[in-house]
């Protein structure tokens, strides 16, 4: 059996209190079981222009440490993203292809 898994923003500028804490150590322990043939990050990056800075004001996650990756997460492949999701993505779609490749599961 084949499992993909796909880590959507463990990143430490989201990691903020004691919950979220406790979810990324989660998500850290489970990327490191072997349970999976292919592990894909996905890393959110702020931008000065971006509508979250425009429109929202908020220009948190634009640089070290905010955007760095949780200590101890394991993976395969990353891509960087700067909006809410990776599915539209198209890089990120060509990489989940070649690593989902005769997948039996992908998991979020």
């Amino acid at each position: 059996m084949k499992n993909v898994l796909i880590v959507i923003d463990v990143q430490k500028g989201f990691i903020t209190n004691k919950r979220t804490e406790e979810v990324a150590k989660r998500i850290v322990q489970l990327t490191r079981t072997n349970s999976f043939d292919g592990i894909i990050a996905n890393q959110f990056i702020n931008t000065k222009g971006s509508p979250f800075v425009r429109i929202l004001g908020w220009d948190g996650m634009i640089a070290s440490p905010d955007i760095d990756f949780e200590d101890g997460l394991a993976f395969h492949a990353w891509r960087l993203k700067t909006g809410y999701s990776c599915i539209g993505d198209r890089g990120f779609m060509r990489l989940f292809a070649k690593l989902s490749e005769n997948a039996d599961y992908a998991f979020l």
